[in-house]
């Protein structure tokens, strides 16, 4: 028997039973009859249709609202979720309970329900808390509301459309190598023997734009500024390009590779970021493109909006780049899983761009075969050495 059925059987038992209650009580009333019998009868019929009365009040005269504090999450970031209730009609309501529907993925940190008495006023709100830890993106679509009589023996419940959404974007770790956006790209080895990426910094002045939060002090244009009365930015042209395309092969079967790419990603995404430098961004298999470049903010959430969102394939085919994407001077190819094909496209871009950094995981075996192609590649933790390096998330600039 489905669970409809089922409701709807026991609210008709439910009917059935009051019903039966009353007859009961009159019976009883005509039998013993007298002052008392009768006062009782009345009085209980009257607390019956005054629980009648409230109940009859159609749910869909109510309307749910709901605001987020913030709807675009870093990694264990704390959102704050307020429901918001009205009543379109002046009509009485004696218990009201809200119990918000939230997606799997959100933790709670607080209980995400309510009950009111909505006798006179006609809106009421709460709060509560949920806390990410799991990238990807969130759609709310109901919340829960039901309603019934002080002794149980009417109930009426829906559920309220409240459509929101929620992006968690991934965790930052840092990474073991620097990218630094320089005229020269070359390869240095630290003290510990780790292949260290490089950029010259190649930009010229173009103009002066007013100060937005998270510029760097060392681009403030200060006589300007003096001039103008409020801060001011130079802006630079860098030469055509430069920059990094970060590189996503979303095809594997394995999802804690492919979780523990997302974050490499995010944090080459991060780290070129901090060194203003042009970035895009594809998946392979994946069909997510950023085509547009840019160092700005704005660029910086539209990559990473698209890592919140990647998903694994297991297509072995890739699909065409769109024509309006271009390749950025240094490629960084990020492979959860290294396979023959993989390879073979690494290779094929190693031949026609020449500056590919290759990022893979520290479970596979492919350091050599890269190695031999003369491909600059490096091995990036996935399980326990992620754990310990992605423990601390970097500064977040969305």
């Amino acid at each position: 028997m489905s669970t409809g059925w089922q409701a709807i059987i026991a609210k008709g038992l439910r009917v059935f039973g009051v019903l039966l209650f009353a007859a009961a009580l009159f019976v009883y009333v005509m039998v013993q009859g007298g002052f008392v019998s009768w006062f009782l009868f009345y009085s209980v019929s009257i607390l019956l249709l005054i629980g009648l009365l409230f109940v009859i009040f159609p749910l869909r005269w109510l309307s749910i609202e709901r605001s987020i504090s913030n709807r675009h999450l870093a990694y264990g970031e704390t959102a704050k979720v307020t429901i918001r209730i009205r009543k379109k009609r002046p009509w009485p309501l004696l218990f009201l309970g809200i119990q918000d529907i939230v997606p799997e993925g959100l933790r709670l940190e607080s209980h995400p329900g309510a009950f009111f008495t909505m006798v006179i006023s006609r809106e009421k709100e709460y709060s509560y808390l949920v806390k990410a830890e799991k990238r990807g993106g969130y759609s709310y679509t109901h919340a829960y509301v039901e309603t019934g009589d002080p002794f149980g023996f009417w109930e009426k419940e829906k559920q309220l459309p409240a459509p929101s959404e929620v992006l968690v974007y991934p965790r930052v770790p840092a990474l073991p190598f620097q990218l630094i956006n320089n005229r020269s790209r070359k390869l240095r080895t630290d003290g510990a023997g780790l292949q260290r990426a490089s950029h010259e910094e190649t930009s010229d002045f173009s103009s002066v734009r007013e100060y937005v939060t998270g510029d760097r002090l060392s681009s403030i244009d200060w006589k300007v500024s003096a001039r103008l009365g409020k801060l001011a930015t130079k802006e630079f042209d860098t030469e055509e390009g430069k920059g990094f395309t970060i590189l996503f092969d979303a095809r594997t079967s394995d999802e804690g590779r492919f979780e523990a790419a997302v974050e490499w990603a995010a944090a080459v995404v991060n780290g070129s970021y901090e060194q203003n430098a042009m970035i895009n961004f594809a998946s392979i298999g994946g069909g997510t493109y950023v085509t547009s470049k840019g160092r700005d903010r704005s660029q910086l959430r539209q990559v990473m909006n698209a890592l919140a969102r990647l998903q694994p394939v297991t297509l072995e085919e890739t699909t065409p780049f769109p024509q309006t994407f271009n390749f950025l001077q240094t490629i960084v190819f990020i492979a959860p899983q290294m396979n023959a094909t993989t390879l073979k496209e690494i290779r094929q871009m190693e031949q026609q761009q020449g500056d590919v950094l290759v990022l893979y995981s520290d479970q596979e075996a492919a350091h050599l075969q890269l190695k031999q192609m003369g491909v600059k590649a490096y091995a990036m933790p996935t399980q326990a050495g992620r754990s310990e390096g992605a423990s601390h998330n970097r500064k977040r600039h969305l």
